[in-house]
C-alpha cells in the first residue's frame, strides 16, 4: 500500500463510509456534510453528462438525501492521473482547493475543472428536494481559496492517501487542520477499511491474520 496509487474504489467506499458513520463518527456531524464519491466529478467531466444519468440517480439515492441541507460538501476530483479534493461550504459560500502536489498540474486546467464540477453540483442543489429554503446557488456568488496545504514527495503515489485524509479527518478537527500523510496513516486507511462493519468478510480476515500469526509465531519456535 505505502507505494501503491489510490484508485476510485477506494475513494468510494472511504465516502460511503463517511456518509453512513462506519468511521464511528457522530452523528450529529455526519448530519451537516456530504462525501460525494469521485464518479460524481467524472460525470461532471465527461463531454456528454446524458451518459451519466444512471450514475447521477444512484449517487442522487445513495450519497445525497442523508440530510436535505448539508453545509458542506466534499468532491474528490481526477484529474490527468492526479487526485485533489474540493469542498463546497454552502454556509460561508467557499470553493475551498486542496492540493498535494500543485506542481503536477497545470494551475489553470485545475481551476475550469472545480468550476465545471461546482456548477454542475449548484445545478443540482438549486432543485426543489435539495433546496427546501429556495437558497441561491450561483457559481459567482463563492469565493475560491486554495488551500495550503503541505505538498507531497514528487516521485510518491499519495494523491489518494492525501484526499483520504482530508475528508476522514475533516469530521474530527476540520480541514484548517495542518497533518501530513506517512506510512501510520497509510496503514492506518487500509485497516479501517479492511476492519470496518461494512465489510463482510472482516470476521474471515481477522481468523485468517490470527492463524497466519500462530503459524509465524510456530516457526519462529521451532528455529530457536
Amino acid at each position: 500500500m505505502p507505494s501503491k496509487t489510490i484508485n476510485g474504489d477506494v475513494l468510494v467506499l472511504v465516502c460511503s463510509m463517511l456518509n453512513y458513520g462506519a468511521f464511528e463518527i457522530k452523528a450529529s456531524k455526519l448530519g451537516s456534510q456530504w462525501y460525494l464519491p469521485p464518479t460524481f466529478s467524472q460525470v461532471a467531466l465527461s463531454t456528454s453528462q446524458k451518459f451519466g444519468i444512471d450514475i447521477l440517480n444512484y449517487i442522487k439515492e445513495n450519497f445525497m438525501t442523508l440530510v436535505i441541507s448539508p453545509q458542506k460538501i466534499f468532491l474528490p476530483i481526477h484529474l490527468l492521473g492526479h487526485w485533489f479534493l474540493v469542498e463546497l461550504d454552502l454556509v460561508y459560500r467557499t470553493v475551498s482547493c486542496f492540493n498535494s502536489f500543485k506542481g503536477c498540474i497545470l494551475k489553470s486546467d485545475c481551476d475550469r475543472a472545480i468550476e465545471r464540477v461546482v456548477k454542475f453540483l449548484l445545478r443540482i442543489l438549486s432543485q426543489g428536494f435539495y433546496n427546501p429554503h429556495k437558497r441561491s446557488f450561483e457559481y459567482s456568488e463563492y469565493k475560491f481559496k486554495e488551500m495550503d496545504v503541505p505538498q507531497q514527495h514528487p516521485k510518491s503515489n499519495d494523491y489518494g492517501i492525501w484526499v483520504s485524509q482530508w475528508m476522514i479527518l475533516s469530521c474530527y478537527v476540520g480541514t484548517n487542520h495542518k497533518w501530513v500523510v506517512n506510512d501510520y496513516t497509510r496503514m492506518k486507511l487500509a485497516v479501517d477499511l479492511v476492519n470496518g462493519e461494512h465489510n463482510p468478510k472482516r470476521d474471515t480476515i481477522k481468523e485468517l491474520a490470527v492463524i497466519d500469526w500462530n503459524q509465524k509465531m510456530q516457526h519462529s519456535v521451532m528455529q530457536t
